[in-house]
């Protein structure tokens, strides 16, 4: 995804890309895929959801893990 301003220089309009000062896109892009991915495996047969999971606790424990394994790599 680009994201491009229109600036008007010497009377000539010019687009210039401002996607990298745009922080959020990366994180939407991100989200997006992972919701798109997360569907294709809810709509497989043998997929069992166990939603006890996902609350709160769960989830920063979750992370958290991810976190720390990161930072040992």
């Amino acid at each position: 995804m680009t994201v491009f301003e229109k600036k008007t220089v010497d009377g000539e309009v010019i687009n210039i890309d401002v996607t990298n000062s745009i922080k959020f896109l990366n994180g939407w892009q991100i989200t997006i895929n992972a919701l798109s991915q997360l569907c294709n495996d809810i709509q497989k047969p043998q997929f069992v959801l166990c939603t006890y999971k996902l609350n709160q606790d769960c989830l920063e424990n979750l992370f958290w893990q991810f976190s720390k394994s990161k930072w040992q790599q």
